[in-house]
């Protein structure tokens, strides 16, 4: 998936904050999101491969605009450190699985 339809893909989550747990500089978020499904997808595209019709940003660029888009919900949940008084996001295997919309 390209730069353009993972911002795509990125810009129809719809995501609440569950909770929040501070510990000094340290901060655990559940989020419930709700996403289009990229299992659904990937699923879809490992059909679609041998066709050779259109090319793999083509397929999920169609995917993304699709009316039939199929979409889930998850929990997932980030780490936040606080670095010289701002919080950062912990790029560690939660936010990972989170990006890829892959369930723990």
């Amino acid at each position: 998936m390209n730069l353009e339809n993972f911002k795509s893909y990125v810009s129809k989550w719809e995501v609440d904050i569950n909770s929040i747990k501070i510990k000094k500089d340290t901060a655990i978020v559940e989020l419930n999101i709700y996403s289009p499904s990229m299992l659904e997808m990937l699923q879809g595209y490992t059909s679609y491969l041998f066709s050779g019709e259109k090319s793999k940003d083509e397929y999920y660029k169609e995917q993304l605009n699709s009316a039939d888009l199929k979409y889930e919900n998850h929990i997932g949940v980030i780490v936040l450190k606080k670095i010289d008084g701002k919080w950062k996001i912990k790029t560690d295997d939660n936010f990972k699985n989170i990006m890829l919309s892959e369930r723990y």
